[in-house]
């Protein structure tokens, strides 16, 4: 795909430290989790990986060198009720299958949304600091 003659579409991504969005939070405007919204504009050939890595420069805990994002689809069934299907596991150190996968394989439609689960393994140190 050309990306200087094709024009990208937006993705609404919803990320959270922790664990993902009940997937209730996307059965209407009203319930979605804006306070946790990135919007980024991409195309179908768009990977996973190059989200992650939009993802790691605006979201504070996605900038650990050990942290790890969790993708899910989230989209609307025939009857209009959230489904999620789980993806992968995009880690910050090491490069595996999902890496690969762009918007298009993974069934992405405009309306869809990416719910990511950012995980970090905070150092011994930091968790005295803390505690």
């Amino acid at each position: 795909m050309d990306r200087t003659k094709s024009c990208p579409f937006l993705v609404q991504l919803f990320c959270r430290v922790g664990d993902h969005h009940q997937v209730e939070s996307f059965a209407s405007a009203e319930t979605l989790p804006l306070a946790d919204e990135v919007q980024v504009y991409a195309w179908p050939d768009s990977t996973l990986r190059e989200i992650a890595d939009v993802v790691r420069e605006v979201v504070e805990d996605g900038k650990y060198k050990n942290a790890k994002q969790a993708f899910r689809l989230v989209y609307p069934d025939k009857q209009g009720s959230p489904v999620s299907v789980d993806l992968g596991i995009i880690s910050t150190t090491t490069k595996g299958y999902i890496d690969t996968l762009c918007l298009s394989a993974i069934k992405f439609q405009t309306g869809d949304f990416l719910d990511i689960a950012i995980y970090v393994a905070y150092h011994c140190f930091a968790r005295q600091l803390i505690q």
